[in-house]
């Protein structure tokens, strides 16, 4: 008899989606008495309750809480013994749970998932930036929590997501996994298409300035190199000010000054193109259209000013918390 899966749905405000999550799930060749669906919504404010409950799945309200916190509460509610996470804002294709289930047969594997897809009607930014997996199987660093399948009993092995997390907890588990000598898989049968991804680039800088506000502690190691890029883009940006305004008030040290704002703007141009060419040649090979190139440039110049955002609020948050402890000390 196949295992029984428990669906874990987070939803805030997604009565724009979710209708077409939970028609997808709908359709999934897994056997319907084999799986149950919950969705845990965070406080919506829109109708995104009503349209759920209108599907006759479980529908619980856990409000102000942070995402990992919703996913956990939702696997407390869980009677399968595998569960399996989706976003609101993602289709899911037929074969997504039944390959899931397929692939944790294999003792060796702790969580599989898949990427994340754009529909064929998605904008130039979305097109762009999204890039459908050619291999049928592969080995990964990380899983998006839109696509996230494991047992239940090594999820709470693990303790769960990171409650503390805002965002970031789906790389962070993902690592724990492979820390407890498990594979991480993505399977091509698990991607799911992503309804809610920012189709303007300034939608782009919100987002990973979302995404950038816990990028240290989400960080699989201090030599994680995107954390570098953001850190070397940031201090880039904050050298650039600092040496024009010193080239006016110290003359005598112009020439200096000038090399730094020149260094500084080979940074701030140079980063988004290293990592634009980088992620096409990862995902595409050396076979690449410099049109295709050029929009991911511009992606990762808003990309990077999120993550700069981020990065910023991160340390902030970080230094605050710091001296409550200091201040609790002393008490």
């Amino acid at each position: 008899m196949l295992p029984f899966v428990s669906i874990v749905i987070p939803a805030f405000n997604e009565e724009r989606y979710i209708a077409r999550c939970l028609q997808s799930l709908k359709k999934l060749d897994y056997p319907t008495d084999r799986f149950d669906i919950t969705i845990i919504d965070n406080g919506s404010t829109d109708n995104t309750v009503a349209i759920a409950r209108s599907f006759n799945v479980q529908v619980e309200v856990l409000s102000n809480c942070k995402v990992g916190a919703v996913r956990n509460h939702g696997v407390a509610l869980a009677k399968g013994d595998i569960v399996a996470f989706v976003d609101s804002d993602c289709e899911v294709a037929p074969r997504w749970l039944s390959a899931a289930v397929e692939e944790l047969s294999n003792k060796t594997t702790g969580a599989v998932g898949g990427v994340y897809l754009v529909e064929k009607a998605a904008c130039w930014v979305e097109q762009a930036w999204i890039t459908e997996q050619t291999s049928v199987r592969r080995e990964t660093d990380s899983l998006a929590g839109g696509s996230f399948i494991m047992t239940k009993q090594l999820f709470h092995a693990l303790g769960g997501f990171d409650v503390s997390l805002s965002a970031g907890e789906d790389d962070n588990l993902s690592h724990r996994v492979q820390l407890a000598g498990y594979k991480v898989i993505q399977l091509r049968d698990c991607a799911v298409v992503h309804l809610g991804y920012p189709k303007t680039l300034i939608g782009t800088m919100r987002r990973q300035r979302w995404h950038g506000s816990y990028q240290i502690e989400s960080a699989r190691s201090l030599s994680d190199k995107l954390l570098w890029l953001t850190h070397l883009y940031t201090l880039a940006a904050l050298l650039l000010p600092i040496s024009l305004l010193a080239m006016t008030l110290l003359p005598q040290a112009w020439l200096l000054m000038l090399s730094a704002a020149l260094t500084s703007v080979l940074a701030l141009l140079g980063i988004p193109g290293l990592a634009a060419v980088h992620r096409l040649i990862k995902y595409e090979g050396n076979q690449f259209e410099l049109l295709k190139l050029a929009q991911l440039y511009a992606i990762y110049q808003f990309y990077f000013v999120g993550r700069m955002l981020g990065l910023i609020e991160n340390y902030r948050r970080r230094w605050f918390r710091s001296q409550k402890s200091m201040l609790g000390a002393d008490r």
